[in-house]
């Protein structure tokens, strides 16, 4: 480029990619007078009012959330927290994973008694629903501008912003690690046992899909029940079966679907 040139640069992040696309203009007089890019701030004001969706054909994993059910957990992860749930002392209940608060709950009272009781019940649904701990190099990974699925926002990636992902009653946080196939009756999956645990989140662009889950009990003077689920990856028709053994009448015991 010569004295006295300059280009216009128009960079477009792309959600497809992952990536963002540069636009170059040619080669322009700059000289002792500002540089005229207008018709390129044109074309910025005009991408700004344009929503381009770029919506998976599948929720996609999340694998912050490694520890459900007792599954080995990811040795590669090197910053792993326990989530954690405050009080603002104004009735107002925060539910913190890897320092940012994922969810919040208004509780319309300050008794410390109540608090602490809600506290205890939702800290008992968010281990079942996806363990104890948050692996946070996946977690701040994916929190970032651009991000396909930021869990700041939509903690496991359904769609639905953490503020209105709510169970039914409203009271708990609707966390999903995986899907439930037509096959399997919803009234025997809900909620599912924790040993139903989906395969590694790496081997699949999607969330797993449970496809069958199966309970047998041994016999004998200390009975163990063998919990055996069969999972699909959406994106890929891909199968794969887990299996975990535990003591009869432990938690994964209240698993009923066939």
């Amino acid at each position: 480029m010569g004295p006295g040139k300059s280009r216009c640069v128009l960079s477009v992040y792309n959600c497809q990619t992952d990536k963002t696309d540069v636009y170059p203009s040619g080669a322009r007089d700059s000289g002792t007078v500002s540089l005229d890019c207008s018709d390129y701030e044109r074309a910025v004001e005009a991408l700004g009012s344009i929503a381009i969706c770029c919506d998976p054909k599948c929720e996609q994993p999340t694998p912050w959330f490694d520890g459900r059910g007792g599954r080995p957990l990811d040795e590669k992860c090197k910053d792993r927290q326990h989530f954690k749930i405050l009080f603002d002392g104004k009735g107002f209940v925060f539910l913190y994973m890897c320092g940012f608060p994922v969810f919040v709950h208004d509780m319309k009272t300050t008794d410390r008694g109540l608090l602490s009781s809600y506290r205890v019940l939702l800290g008992s649904h968010v281990n079942q629903q996806v363990g104890s701990t948050v692996c946070c190099d996946s977690f701040k990974a994916s929190a970032r501008p651009g991000s396909s699925c930021d869990p700041r926002f939509d903690l496991d990636c359904d769609g639905t912003s953490n503020g209105t992902d709510r169970t039914e009653d409203g009271a708990f946080p609707d966390i999903t690690t995986f899907g439930v196939g037509p096959e399997i009756p919803v009234k025997d999956t809900d909620p599912l046992p924790s040993c139903f645990y989906p395969p590694d989140p790496n081997r699949c662009d999607c969330k797993w899909e449970l496809m069958q889950g199966t309970r047998t009990r041994s016999r004998g003077y200390q009975p163990q029940d063998h919990y055996e689920g069969s999972w699909r990856c959406p994106s890929t028709g891909q199968k794969y079966v887990t299996s975990h053994t535990v003591r009869a009448r432990e938690p994964c015991g209240r698993w009923s679907g066939g």
